[in-house]
């Protein structure tokens, strides 16, 4: 069989060759088109507009934060999203996840090594033995190149040898080769690698957006409460001085006779129960600010400044749409997640099992070899080999066997964290 001949039945054997293992199909996972029983929008706020009780279009909730009309928040969101490390994180394993699906098709390729190398040697006077009686003996060694050995053999009828005589001297030895080896993925062993690549960088994928929608909602939510204790410590500070008002009265009553000392007693005890109230609140401010502060990966005091001073409180859309449609289930992140790693499992399997049939590759050689320089580049110094190659292991004590049991465990898993 020609190259020719050997490279086509490889390429037959790869574009034929079966993939083994299970193909994934998504589990089916039934759930009511809506949930809910509302038929018409909710109204968030007071109004008296018969028009807003009509239903409303569909939101686009991939920037929500901005129906809030808060440039701070929007600020807040921008900069959680460049520098929190959740994010990086989850970004940085989506790149790991993308070049692992790009070594993964690699695989599929020829691969080929480029060598060039220079030797000296001499050989080892006492690394032969000689013996018998030959009747005619060669010439024995080989030049010796730029060496100092020459042919030092004789025929065998003179010295009583077997015929084999080598050169003991030095030599030189040119090689430059090429070395190419291509593993035809006739089982579909690299293939299912593929898809398990694949499916895990979509996975990833989803995981970076569910760290992105838990970080977004933890910003809007930790400023919204931010803004309703800062709102709820000046309601507080205000009806401190309403109430320090009303003790004044209270005292000036009681040095004219028209109060009693028990009226003093209440208005006072009043005013120092809602006094009270006022440190708990700022600490509550100062914790938000902090919490804020770390989502942002930045330090404790960095955002002071910018949210010391009382905001207005975010107002929302004045109407919510009807309903709540099962496909935003479907959409969620973590949801999706899941099943893409479901997915990644399933094609593990296949990996598995191609371990338990035979590989076959195609491999081949060309180069220059030469004991001299000057002879490197001549067409006699030119070898090459081309061959077909088959492995297939044997005996491994069950090992295989026990990775695919793992595989199909590590499917179930997934099959039940998806659930």
């Amino acid at each position: 069989m020609n190259p020719k001949q050997i490279l086509s039945s490889a390429v037959l054997l790869a574009v034929g060759g079966c993939m083994v293992g299970p193909d994934y199909r998504a589990p089916k996972t039934p759930v009511p088109d809506h949930f809910g029983a509302t038929t018409q929008p909710v109204t968030t706020q007071p109004t008296t507009n018969p028009a807003s009780t009509q239903p409303v279009a569909e939101v686009d909730l991939r920037r929500w934060w901005e129906t809030f009309n808060d440039p701070t928040l929007n600020h807040l969101i921008d900069q959680a999203i460049r520098s929190n490390l959740d994010v990086r994180l989850a970004q940085a394993r989506v790149l790991e996840a993308r070049a692992q699906l790009e070594f993964n098709r690699g695989a599929l390729f020829p691969t080929v090594d480029g060598n060039a190398q220079y030797t000296r040697s001499r050989a080892s006077k006492n690394a032969f033995a000689f013996g018998g009686g030959g009747t005619t003996g060669t010439t024995g060694g080989t030049t010796g190149g730029t060496g100092t050995g020459g042919s030092t053999g004789s025929t065998g009828s003179s010295s009583g040898r077997s015929g084999f005589a080598f050169g003991f001297g030095e030599q030189n030895l040119y090689q430059a080769r090429f070395d190419a080896g291509w593993e035809v993925d006739v089982f579909g062993g690299t293939r299912r690698a593929i898809e398990a690549a694949q499916y895990t960088l979509e996975s990833q994928v989803e995981a970076r957006r569910n760290a992105l929608v838990t970080l977004l909602s933890e910003v809007a939510r930790n400023y919204v409460l931010l803004r309703g204790y800062q709102h709820e410590l000046q309601i507080v500070q205000h009806n401190v001085d309403a109430q320090q008002d009303t003790l004044n009265l209270q005292k000036s009553k009681f040095q004219a006779g028209i109060a009693t000392d028990l009226d003093v007693a209440q208005a006072e005890a009043l005013v120092n129960s809602t006094q009270s109230q006022i440190p708990t609140l700022q600490t509550n401010i100062q914790q938000a600010i902090h919490r804020l502060g770390v989502l942002l990966n930045v330090g404790p005091d960095a955002l002071e400044s910018q949210l010391a001073n009382p905001g207005p409180l975010p107002q929302g859309p004045a109407n919510i749409p009807p309903g709540l449609p099962s496909d935003l289930v479907r959409r969620r992140p973590d949801v999706r997640q899941a099943e893409r790693a479901l997915a990644a499992s399933t094609a593990n399997i296949g990996v598995a099992i191609s371990d338990l049939f035979p590989k076959f590759s195609l491999t081949g050689s060309l180069g220059l070899e030469s004991i001299s320089l000057k002879s490197f580049a001549n067409s006699s110094s030119v070898f090459w080999s081309i061959g077909p190659q088959l492995t297939w292991r044997i005996f491994d004590a069950g090992q295989i066997w026990a990775n695919v049991h793992i595989q199909n465990a590590r499917q179930q898993v997934a099959l039940v964290q998806y659930y």
